[in-house]
């Protein structure tokens, strides 16, 4: 996959949509938005959750992810990124490992699958306690890419991850299967996996 395709996200105030990029591959401008933008949200986000007593539980829990790192180990590793950007601003970004991972799902067992190595909106599109959200959908577009970059590498759109605990919801509504706490990574972070007749479903939406 390469280049940009137009997408939308929703602009939750207005209730409208607005017009969006899917990106593939996150370069200096989108890591400048991360720097720039995304980190002091952040900072305000977590001083106010603070001052009113959130317990660190209910925090953003990728706040921690910093993302030069991550397209730079993807550099030499082969992961595929991707990002998504709308109103001159990254609005969220996505790591995929194509080359390691391998299908947990009984009947598809030992296959090659899209593992989501991390996935993180912008702190003002999280759902976080007691804050509004600026936009919605582009977590669900990251995960239509990576079923899409699946599809193309001959894996029938299988795509897998482990899922932070404040995301568990979204990856089940989306119909990935919940394959529980994996003991081997830290955290015992929940495996979900996603069907190719789910792939294929989500693809349709696009």
């Amino acid at each position: 996959m390469t280049g940009a395709s137009p997408v939308f996200l929703l602009d939750v105030a207005a209730e409208d949509v607005v017009p969006a990029e899917l990106v593939c591959g996150i370069a200096l401008p989108h890591l400048l938005d991360w720097h720039n933008a995304w980190q002091p949200e952040l900072g305000a986000i977590k001083a106010t959750l603070y001052d009113q007593g959130v317990p660190k539980s209910e925090w953003p829990q990728s706040g921690h992810w910093r993302w030069p790192d991550k397209v730079a180990e993807s550099d030499l590793l082969g992961f595929e990124t991707f990002c998504v950007t709308a109103e001159g601003m990254t609005q969220a970004m996505m790591r995929v490992d194509i080359t390691t991972k391998e299908s947990r799902l009984p009947g598809s067992e030992g296959k090659p699958i899209a593992y989501v190595d991390y996935l993180e909106v912008a702190p003002w599109n999280q759902p976080i306690v007691g804050m509004a959200r600026r936009y919605k959908g582009a977590g669900k577009i990251l995960m239509i890419a990576a079923a899409a970059l699946s599809t193309e590498v001959e894996f029938k759109g299988r795509v897998g991850l482990h899922s932070l605990p404040q995301s568990e919801s979204f990856y089940g509504d989306l119909g990935m299967i919940d394959l529980g706490p994996d003991t081997e990574v830290h955290g015992a972070l929940r495996y979900f996996e996603m069907t190719a007749e789910i792939a294929q479903a989500l693809i349709a939406q696009e």
